[in-house]
């Protein structure tokens, strides 16, 4: 019975090894998605300002309903 536990033991550890990693893995990757998100939004939160800002959609409504000026 010794024995046995002895060779299921490294097993274990390396079970408990490899969820360590792979949470730290998923940590990681979390944190990449909320900054590749983050960066979206704020290049989204530019273009809307931007686009506000000079008056593009009007532009773009009148252009398509041929006003001119």
């Amino acid at each position: 019975m010794t024995d046995e536990r002895h060779e299921q033991q490294p097993g274990l550890q390396q079970a408990a090894h490899d969820v360590a990693a792979s949470k730290r893995q998923a940590e990681k990757d979390l944190q990449r998605a909320r900054e590749h998100a983050r960066e979206h939004l704020t290049l989204a939160r530019k273009l809307r300002e931007l686009r506000e800002s000079n008056h593009f959609a009007e532009l773009l409504e009148a252009a398509l309903r041929g006003n001119r000026g």
